[in-house]
């Protein structure tokens, strides 16, 4: 919502586009662009701008129209808006795509380190690393599931054979299909 009063600080910095290589080609060539698009609306007399004082926060569009008092200058900024996000659009899938690649490869890490690892003296929600927070996310997931009548929980039949390879019992196994990290299952050492 703040975005439509052109204040941005919180895709500037909460994105990050400001500091990360990932966005510095679109963070430079797209205001270039945009700014020579106007410039040759200008330029060419499609677009006349007429002297009114704008406050900083006028929401796009209202402001094209009140600089041009013509629904060109509501086009063009639409025009403008549309191609500065199709501009941006591979950058941030390609961040998008790194971000999930490492934060899959950290909580196949952390899942390893909780499944595997023999119960500690201090219980794994009590550590103040990645790993403790993604324990704590784990729990408070399984508990709002199970208070909740979660369907990603299901009961699995697993036979167990004796020496001669004849079944001697059956184990229940408790399987948990979590939304972000799949099934999770304890892991084999």
């Amino acid at each position: 919502m703040p975005a439509v009063f052109n204040i941005n600080e919180l895709l500037m910095y909460g994105l990050p586009i400001v500091l990360n290589s990932l966005y510095l080609i679109p963070f430079i060539c797209v205001p270039l662009v945009l700014c020579l698009l106007t410039l040759a609306a200008v330029e060419s007399g499609w677009l006349t701008l007429h002297p009114v004082a704008l406050m900083w926060t006028t929401p796009p569009l209202l402001s094209g129209w009140m600089l041009t008092d013509s629904w060109r200058g509501v086009f063009l900024q639409l025009r403008e808006i549309c191609l500065s996000t199709a501009l941006y659009l591979p950058f941030v899938r390609r961040a998008e795509a790194e971000r999930k690649k490492r934060e899959a490869e950290a909580a196949h890490v952390i899942m390893q380190t909780i499944l595997c690892n023999p119960p500690a003296r201090a219980p794994l929600i009590r550590r103040h690393d990645e790993v403790g927070h993604m324990a704590r996310g784990l729990l408070s997931g399984l508990r709002d599931g199970l208070n909740h009548g979660c369907q990603a929980l299901s009961l699995v039949y697993q036979p167990m054979h004796d020496r001669e390879g004849r079944v001697a019992g059956v184990e229940a196994l408790l399987r948990w299909h979590h939304a972000r990290y799949g099934a999770l299952r304890r892991l084999s050492r």
